[in-house]
């Protein structure tokens, strides 16, 4: 099976501010 790599970053609150990290962290789990 091929694996997906996703790279998560808070960067502040630019993302972190606009984007739930933490469900797109747990989202991308299940790629």
């Amino acid at each position: 099976m091929p694996r997906i790599g996703v790279y998560i970053c808070h960067c502040g609150e630019n993302i972190a501010g606009a984007v739930n990290v933490e469900e797109v962290r747990k989202y991308a789990e299940t790629l």
